[in-house]
């Protein structure tokens, strides 16, 4: 269930990312306050490791979205405090992705786990 939401959160966030056009907004975040709220969500920090390392994924997830989402964000709004506010959304997911080590996490914990190995049968050649 939790790859299931994990890869849901992921797919939805690129892909409204990338149908976003300059004469039509992103359907997630064409709300300036919903972009801060979702963003002071996915920043908020746990104990638990697992539990981080998913959010982690969340976090990248939306670095993504925001990068796809950034040009027709600025032409919509006011170039000085959309700029300003994404890019600093930006590089605050960015350096909790990479200090926490997303990527190595999703690699273990995700890639590498019983639910994606593919087990092909040993062939005996003689």
């Amino acid at each position: 269930i939790t790859f299931s939401l994990l890869f849901a959160l992921v797919i939805a966030f690129v892909s409204d990312g990338l149908s976003t056009v300059p004469d039509k907004a992103s359907v997630l975040s064409s709300n300036t306050s919903f972009r801060h709220e979702f963003h002071e969500l996915v920043m908020a920090t746990g104990n638990d490791p697992i539990v981080e390392g998913f959010t982690g994924g969340i976090r990248l997830a939306w670095v993504v979205h925001l990068m796809l989402i950034q040009e027709g964000v600025a032409a919509r709004e006011t170039v000085s405090s959309a700029s300003s506010n994404e890019m600093s959304y930006l590089s605050q997911c960015l350096e909790v992705v990479f200090s926490n080590n997303v990527f190595q996490f999703l690699l273990e914990k995700v890639l590498r786990t019983a639910a994606f190995q593919v087990h092909l049968p040993s062939y005996t050649f003689l």
